[in-house]
């Protein structure tokens, strides 16, 4: 599903069906990986580098076909992951506004994705996006759009835990 939210401006939900296949042991991966807190987000492998992400290995062969699926809509022929991490947010933490523009080189800028997948949602702890009316996710959901897109993880206001599998692709 596109929602557009700006003028020629869309963002890609999608419901990951295996999800609750998947859930428990992709967390336990997620747990295992080295990581640390980094500014207002609770848990995060970021800035970890040279560091085994099994939670990865895991993950990507379950969205592949989505993102084929993804890139067939939008007229490319293929992609290719620039980067990923995971973050986690426990009560009261939160992740402000950013974009994902600049980790990128300048031909994947012009052509940059960023991906997030919900593993843990509590409600009303969606990303935002700015200037735009809060959109609708459930665990479980893939939300795909332009990396120059400033968004945020709003305060975790719940006593659940939040955690993501983000990416960038090109």
């Amino acid at each position: 599903m596109y929602k557009e939210i700006k003028n020629n401006v869309s963002v890609y939900i999608q419901n990951i069906s295996e999800h609750k296949l998947i859930k428990d042991k992709l967390l336990g991966l997620v747990n295992e990986c080295q990581s640390n807190p980094m500014e207002d987000v609770s848990n995060t492998d970021w800035s970890e580098s040279n560091i085994e992400r099994k939670y990865w290995d895991c993950f990507y062969p379950m969205i592949e076909p989505y993102l084929k699926n993804l890139c067939l809509q939008i007229n490319k022929k293929r992609f290719d992951i620039v980067n990923y991490w995971f973050q986690q947010y426990e009560t009261n933490s939160k992740h402000d506004w950013h974009i994902h523009f600049d980790n990128l080189t300048k031909e994947e800028k012009a052509y940059g994705y960023s991906a997030i997948y919900y593993l843990e949602l509590p409600e009303n702890v969606g990303t935002e996006f700015l200037n735009c009316s809060r959109l609708e996710y459930q665990e479980g959901d893939l939300v795909v759009f332009p990396t120059f897109l400033p968004h945020r993880s709003p305060i975790n206001l719940t006593n659940n835990r939040k955690t993501s599998i983000v990416f960038n692709f090109k």
